[in-house]
């Protein structure tokens, strides 16, 4: 069989998109969660490459950092590092890679190059094939075989035959679970007894906006489901405040938590006995599995990179509360957009940051003020992105 060429007798490729997104992955663990996955060594066209993303999927795999320190004993291992480029070339991608926001440029690009040079493969085999004399009908049914390995390979779809799904054994199972042991699958508890009953706590994935109007308590609320699913739940909980400091949610974590008077601490009149509460509630709540990110200006994205990394230390997560969700940035230009606009992009961001880390996300939101009189309606949910 002949090989496969250009006009230029180079296939295509681009040197510096390959040696960017390596150096992305070598400085930045979020990309390597998001890319790694879906690289393959047949994806880069310079040997190097191929030797330096097998190692880093090697190395990816055995759930240890990927770094310029287990990237060279991965290969030296192997028995690639010379050939990989040496040291010097390793730690030369890392250093022409000034940060990884463009990743997923040089990943369309790796990628676009990857089907191009498989493409170009496949018609040269379509050729040969075509050029033996085998009957039209045989040579129809290898073209397409040939082209459909490759679409297979880009096949992002969702699409699930339920016929040949486990889905359904899948729940069948769950009940028989459930009925055995109520608890078995029970979520996280919010401390609202009737909710609790309805839900059996806030599921895995879940995506929950809490909304009321401004100064009912919304904060207050989210806090009370915060406090109990740490304390009382053994929860790991995070919590990224945009509107209110680190401080004051401490002080009414604090003064919930002991049953003690916010407004008689802040007034100076606490009794002997509130202070024993409140010394007492302090020592259990510095126990208590609370993280607190009080950052003014945060995307769906800052979050989503914060709680990835949280997930995977060993306590996990089990939590997400964010106050509020009209207070957020989508972290791009607004020229072409409104503000609605704006916030129902970051609610589905939100939605799918709930699926993506598998925990529950309550988001609190703003209701447009109306009467007290009136019962709040979906309507009323001011540019939450409902």
């Amino acid at each position: 069989m002949a090989k496969a060429k250009t006009a230029t007798g180079v296939l295509p490729n681009n040197l510096e998109a390959e040696q960017a997104l390596l150096g992305c992955l070598l400085i930045d663990n979020d990309t390597q969660t998001d890319v790694l996955d879906k690289l393959s060594q047949d994806d880069f066209y310079q040997e190097s490459h191929k030797l330096i993303i097998g190692a880093m999927k090697k190395v990816f795999n055995a759930r240890k950092p990927v770094d310029l320190v287990t990237l060279a004993d991965q290969l030296e291992a192997d028995k690639e590092l010379e050939k990989a480029g040496g040291i010097s070339y390793i730690t030369d991608l890392a250093k022409i890679t000034p940060s990884a926001a463009n990743f997923k440029y040089y990943l369309d690009i790796v990628k676009r190059d990857s089907i191009h040079r498989r493409l170009i493969r496949a018609s040269q085999k379509i050729i040969d094939e075509s050029m033996s004399g085998t009957e039209a009908a045989d040579s129809i049914a290898f073209a397409e075989k040939q082209v459909f390995d490759i679409s297979r390979t880009m096949d992002t779809s969702t699409l699930v035959d339920m016929r040949e799904d486990d889905s359904y054994d899948q729940v069948l199972n769950k009940f028989e679970v459930i009925s055995t042991d109520k608890n078995a699958l029970r979520g996280v508890l919010t401390g609202f007894t009737k909710l609790d009953k309805m839900t059996n706590g806030l599921q895995k994935s879940d995506f929950i906006v809490l909304a009321a109007r401004p100064g009912v308590g919304k904060t207050t609320i989210g806090m009370n489901i915060i406090e109990h699913a740490a304390l009382c739940d053994n929860r790991v909980c995070a919590v990224f405040s945009l509107e209110m400091p680190r401080i004051q949610l401490a002080q009414r974590l604090l003064c919930s938590y002991a049953r003690v008077s916010m407004s008689k601490a802040l007034a100076g009149e606490l009794t002997q006995q509130d202070w024993k509460k409140l010394w007492k509630a302090s020592a259990d709540l510095k126990k208590a599995k609370i993280y607190i990110d009080d950052s003014s200006k945060i995307t769906p994205a800052e979050i989503l990179s914060k709680c990835r990394r949280l997930k995977a230390r060993k306590e996990g997560l089990d939590i997400v509360m964010i106050d509020y969700i009209q207070l957020m940035g989508s972290g791009e230009k607004r020229s072409e957009e409104n503000r609605q606009q704006e916030i129902a992009n970051i609610t589905r961001n939100l939605k799918i940051m709930a699926k993506e880390l598998d925990v529950p996300v309550l988001a609190l939101s703003q209701l447009r003020r109306i009467s007290s009189k009136e019962e709040p309606q979906l309507s009323d949910l001011r540019e939450s992105g409902a």
